[in-house]
């Protein structure tokens, strides 16, 4: 609280523009976690507004989302993001959980709230095969599978460990 109290903007609400820049900076950094994930947040965000802007979507709302969806990622150690073998149950079980904790920190910050049910669902699939929650077609929102499609390409997009490691089959499970 001292030091907050001494913060020079500490209770400045940001922009537009400053808010976009704040969270690129920080997509920017929680994509450094990885040296197979450099510039995913921004492509994702691209990505997913390009498609909102021909579907007539929110592309503000969709782009910051876009940035923000693996910010959940930071709770999960290199050691699993980055292994060129088959992950354990546990593993699996840890991974799965980061568009949680994307959901958990976007909710405590009342500023990108609104973000974290669009964020939280970039893993979710129509058929209730996603994660964290196992949400169906019904449930997913426009937005949210948007967010999905465009994770998904920019990941397949992307070098990865595990793709030179693994069959091309269990590299699909890991999806």
């Amino acid at each position: 609280d001292a030091v907050m109290g001494k913060a020079p903007t500490a209770s400045r609400e940001l922009g537009d523009d400053e808010l976009d820049l704040a969270l690129m900076a920080i997509a920017d950094f929680v994509d450094l976690k990885s040296p197979y994930t450099l510039g995913h947040s921004r492509s994702v965000a691209d990505l997913a507004a390009a498609a909102a802007g021909e579907l007539g979507g929110d592309i503000e709302t969709i782009r910051r989302a876009g940035l923000v969806h693996d910010f959940g990622r930071m709770g999960v150690a290199n050691t699993i993001w980055d292994k060129r073998a088959p992950l354990t149950a546990g593993e699996v079980e840890r991974v799965r959980l980061h568009p949680y904790y994307t959901d958990r920190i976007l909710a405590s910050v009342p500023a990108l709230a609104r973000l974290a049910p669009i964020a939280a669902q970039h893993h979710e699939r129509l058929d209730g095969s996603g994660y964290p929650r196992g949400t169906t077609a019904d449930s997913l929102t426009l937005e949210g599978r948007l967010l999905a499609v465009a994770d998904c390409y920019q990941a397949w997009s992307e070098p990865r460990p595990y793709r030179d490691a693994l069959p091309a089959d269990a590299v699909a499970s890991r999806l």
